[in-house]
């Protein structure tokens, strides 16, 4: 039973790093587009004089202080999870019960703590993740359409569709692995307030 506790555990521990992870990769993604884009536009701004150009570089610069705090945000999970990682790490190999009960109420702890924040980053990262299978899908109908006799530049566009369906799928097979874990740690969650509900009835003699 503990042994079956323990492998449980590991793929939840495991499932919220690659979840934070994964955010932390697209938001740094998301920070390097937005720079791109407001940089990119307003300097053709200044060197052509196009107006139009304005819209996409205020929506870059706009958007920089969003993918700052996407980032922080990852980061500040991440930490948690990594401390949790590495005593768990230490740990696994001679692991008894108390110490791995433990590591599971500090997880919890950890994801009751961030919940509202880790909600919205599987959110961000389903979103960019659709983004990529969007833009892999578009290159293979550019291909489809308009098929470059350049053999090089044929095998480039392909690896391109390729990579952005992979991260694609990815981006969304991860934060849907870790909502079925996350509805185990609700389900305990809401054990746990029950409890503690029930304790303090108790304690003040209702």
């Amino acid at each position: 039973m503990e042994r079956n506790a323990e492998i449980k555990f590991a793929r939840e521990l495991k499932s919220f790093y690659s979840l934070t992870f994964i955010s932390l990769v697209f938001g740094a993604i998301a920070m390097g587009l937005s720079v791109a884009l407001g940089v990119t536009n307003i300097l053709t701004f200044i060197n052509q004089w196009s107006p139009v150009s304005l819209i996409p570089a205020c929506i870059g610069f706009l958007a920089f202080p969003f993918t700052i705090k996407w980032l922080l945000s990852g980061v500040e999970i991440m930490d948690g999870v990594n401390e949790i990682k590495d005593e768990y790490s230490k740990v696994k190999k001679g692991a008894n019960g108390e110490a791995l009960t433990t590591l599971i109420v500090r997880t919890m702890a950890q994801y009751r703590a961030k919940k509202s924040t880790i909600s919205k980053l599987i959110l961000l990262c389903k979103v960019a993740a659709i983004c990529f299978i969007i833009n892999g899908i578009f290159v293979l109908i550019q291909l489809a359409l308009n098929m470059p006799a350049d053999g090089l530049l044929l095998a480039t566009s392909l690896v391109a569709a390729l990579i952005n369906l992979g991260i694609g799928a990815v981006g969304l097979y991860i934060p849907r692995s870790f909502q079925k874990y996350s509805s185990c740690w609700e389900v305990r969650i809401q054990g746990s307030t029950l409890a503690e509900k029930e304790l303090s009835s108790l304690m003040e003699g209702k």
